[in-house]
């Protein structure tokens, strides 16, 4: 299997703003069946749901893109956003068949004018609260950058999550990390 094309965009023009409430989007560029995908995001939701009866993260209205770049997701997503009922700032990616032992790949849009679209992969556990935490402000993405699985940006050198940077690096870049 050929590894998938995680590259993005380096700006997101007309990047729609966010409201407090919208739920995130998640996306598959793997073949997933809609009920996989449905586990896959209870499976996320799960600790945000303990702690506050709430799940944030949903199959987006048209989530599979088996087989395609990010970018294509990417440019949805972004179009997505404009309607006002998902977030359109940060949204989640399965990017192999075993993500919950590789990651999730969280994106943000960024809607900040001295920062730029970014990636990194986090841990499907935590995935709802990360993002919850960086909505309202109490972690930074680059909090995020440093404490989480790494970056296909950076050939994941900065992971440090419990599966450890090296197996997504092979996984997700080669072993080469290019």
């Amino acid at each position: 299997m050929s590894q998938p094309d995680l590259s993005i965009p380096s700006e997101a023009p007309g990047l729609a703003q966010g409201r407090e409430d919208a739920p995130y989007a998640l996306y598959t560029i793997v073949p997933l069946s809609d009920d996989n995908l449905k586990s896959a995001c209870d499976y996320m939701n799960r600790e945000h749901r303990e702690l506050t009866d709430q799940e944030p993260i949903h199959p987006a209205p048209k989530p599979h893109f088996a087989g395609r770049p990010l970018r294509d997701v990417f440019n949805y997503h972004l179009e997505l956003g404009h309607g006002g009922q998902w977030d359109p700032i940060y949204f989640l990616t399965i990017t192999t068949p075993d993500w919950r032992e590789t990651g999730i790949l969280l994106i943000t849009m960024s809607n900040k004018p001295d920062e730029k679209p970014d990636l990194l992969f986090t841990d499907p556990e935590q995935a709802s609260l990360e993002i919850a935490s960086m909505d309202v402000g109490n972690t930074t993405w680059e909090d995020k950058l440093e404490s989480n699985w790494g970056s296909p940006r950076d050939g994941l050198k900065k992971g440090t999550g419990p599966r450890g940077s090296e197996a997504l690096q092979d996984e997700h870049m080669g072993s080469s990390g290019e």
